[in-house]
């Protein structure tokens, strides 16, 4: 949630005049949102809360992320090289948002444990809302 408000912060202060900067941003805050995610996830899987079977299901996600964050990125430096390409930078981030939410791949990240399964649910939904927030914030750069 803190990374979403920083994110809303920057966009407040600089009015999208950089549209590069803030979809680059987007790439580096996914990246480091699945790391913390990792640890945490793996700190679940010690105190016992999740499972093995759960735990690989989820780091397999959090996997699966990761590379739709370096596609994104690659995306993004391409409409960087293309100035003259128009909303390019948006296009982006409306694909990693669509590969992202796949319903079958956020179906299969079910956690036995119900706090387990909340706080899963929300570092997802963090993720997705930076990718949203990020999509407003570029209105069709």
């Amino acid at each position: 949630m803190k990374k979403v408000l920083a994110l809303l912060l920057f966009v407040s202060l600089t009015g999208c005049t950089d549209p590069y900067g803030v979809a680059a941003k987007l790439a580096q805050d996914v990246a480091v949102s699945v790391n913390q995610a990792d640890v945490t996830i793996d700190q679940f899987r010690v105190d016992g809360t999740v499972t093995n079977d759960e735990e690989r299901t989820i780091l397999g996600y959090l996997g699966s992320l990761n590379t739709l964050d370096g596609n994104y990125l690659a995306c993004v430096q391409d409409a960087h090289a293309s100035p003259t390409k128009v909303g390019g930078f948006t296009a982006c981030a409306q694909s990693l948002a669509s590969a992202m939410g796949n319903p079958a791949t956020l179906a299969a990240l079910h956690v036995s444990n119900p706090a387990s399964q909340a706080k899963v649910t929300a570092v997802v939904q963090g993720i997705t809302t930076l990718v949203e927030t990020t999509i407003t914030a570029l209105g069709g750069k």
